[in-house]
């Protein structure tokens, strides 16, 4: 009875490595898959096998995605340079926030 136990435990604990090691090496979340693999034994094991619907491979998302950068703008009293979207200066608060009027308003034409 009790060797039963152990085999059984033992076929569970390297099913667990086992999906985690199948995990990291295809980018997947290797302690989900580890815990998974614990609870589910060999049927985690084909769950790390089959291949994801394109949406959901993390790894690939986070390879394709661009980086942008914004420039900032100079600081019209102290000409330091302030993140694009700032409405007053970290360095002088000197008010970034231009005139309604001063702005070109774009009618949509080229």
């Amino acid at each position: 009875m009790i060797t039963s136990w152990c085999a059984t435990a033992v076929v569970f604990i390297s099913s667990s490595v086992l999906c985690r090691e199948l995990a990291k090496k295809r980018g997947r979340d290797e302690y989900f898959y580890l815990v998974t693999g614990l609870i589910l034994g060999p049927l985690a094991i084909l769950m790390i096998l089959t291949p994801l619907p394109g949406g959901f491979d993390r790894k690939s998302e986070v390879a394709n995605k661009p980086i942008r950068f914004v420039k900032g703008q100079p600081c019209p009293e102290c000409r330091r340079e302030v993140g694009a979207r700032a409405t007053s200066c970290p360095y002088c608060r000197a008010s970034l926030e231009s005139a309604w009027w001063d702005n070109p308003v774009s009618m949509g034409h080229s």
